[in-house]
């Protein structure tokens, strides 16, 4: 089906058709003398823009009108701004339900708390730094250098102090947990005591430099909390009277380490001492079970090596792995392990203990008072 446009001069634009699809001529007239132009049209759909492209080229040439996106973000009568012809007006009616609260405004939050803040579009926390001298502490995390002294903080976050250098001892009087890396690579640290600390996140103090760590609440660590894999070492002693299990990798290659208090520990993991060669003696009174593999191996060096390690607990531990003692001086013979007499025999032919059963002595024999409670003898070891 074909359509005929046929421009003629000195008339007026019109426009025949009857239906649809029609056969007749579309009779198009320009002002201005123009020749009749016959447009052949294949689909009635493109008829309109055929029509425009004729009008360009033998009509009056006038622009196609402006059309612009409209973008509301609220409700609305919007009229089209001066020479733009593609709305006028539109109206924009989103019902809002019941109960719902458009936001809009800021509020500026200065105090620590619950603040309400759904009326509001922005909200602005503006919250000072307490303990340790309020602005100077934030200056100082901010430098990473010369943090020291007290530290009211209840909460140490992720991340807070790493890299820090502090200069001298760091006590906090009210924190109650540590987050994971909180003090990975601090620098310069002397003594840490957090007498109200309950947990310590995954390694929080890797690779940090202090010399004793106090936490006498302490009940849960996560791995590689005091994991060091450098030479320059610092930590000497470790307190955590309360702590129930030393996770994997807790203290592995701290390689100075020489005192600690684990008197509740009830489990230790893979790795969980390992390379810590200056560690002579380990006494772990409630001891029920070494799981993993490789706990205290490669302790055999003359810095002076794990010599002596104590289990005090009335029952014999389980060992999950003849490993635990690789390359140390219980495998060499030159390191004790010091058990209740009543058990001593038992310990000698228990699962993988037995791969070390010349290595048993009866504790009583070993102690300053001849009982399992008493504290080693170092002049007998």
């Amino acid at each position: 089906m074909s359509h005929n446009i046929i421009v003629e001069s000195g008339k007026a634009f019109r426009l025949l058709t009857s239906g649809k699809y029609c056969d007749q001529d579309i009779i198009i007239t320009a002002e201005g003398g123009k020749e009749d132009l016959d447009v052949v049209l294949t689909e009635q759909d493109n008829l309109i823009d055929e029509l425009r492209e004729v009008l360009k080229s033998k009509g009056s040439g006038e622009a196609e009108p402006a059309i612009e996106p409209l973008e509301v973000t609220e409700n609305g009568t919007y009229d089209a701004p001066a020479g733009v012809d593609g709305y006028s007006p539109v109206t924009v009616n989103v019902p809002v339900p019941d109960g719902y609260i458009i936001p809009s405004g800021s509020k500026s939050i200065t105090e620590n708390g619950t603040h309400d803040v759904t009326e509001f579009a922005a909200v602005e926390v503006n919250v000072e730094g307490s303990g340790g001298g309020g602005d100077e502490l934030l200056n100082a995390l901010v430098e990473g250098s010369g943090v020291a002294g007290t530290i009211t903080a209840t909460k140490i976050r992720d991340y807070a102090f790493r890299g820090v250098t502090f200069g001298g001892d760091v006590y906090f009087p009210n924190a109650e947990s540590i987050g994971s890396y909180a003090f990975q690579l601090a620098r310069e640290g002397g003594v840490l005591v957090a007498p109200n600390v309950t947990t310590i996140g995954a390694q929080a103090f890797k690779e940090a430099r202090f010399t004793r760590v106090e936490f006498p609440k302490c009940t849960s660590v996560g791995n590689n909390a005091f994991d060091d894999d450098t030479s320059s070492c610092t930590l000497l002693e470790a307190v955590f009277p309360a702590l129930l299990s030393v996770p994997n990798y807790c203290f592995m290659e701290q390689t100075k380490l020489r005192e600690v208090d684990l008197s509740s520990v009830t489990q230790i993991g893979t790795q969980s001492f390992r390379y810590c060669r200056s560690l002579k003696i380990l006494d772990l009174p409630s001891l029920e079970k070494i799981s993993g593999s490789y706990a205290f191996s490669n302790t055999n060096t003359d810095l002076p090596g794990m010599r002596a390690l104590v289990l005090r607990k009335e029952a014999v531990c389980t060992l999950s792995s003849s490993d635990n003692f690789a390359s140390s001086h219980f495998a060499d013979g030159t390191a004790f392990i010091y058990v209740p007499a009543a058990l001593k025999s038992q310990y000698e032919q228990a699962s993988n203990w037995s791969t070390y059963a010349a290595q048993f002595r009866a504790l009583e024999d070993y102690t300053v008072d001849g009982t399992i409670t008493g504290a080693l003898d170092e002049t007998k070891i």
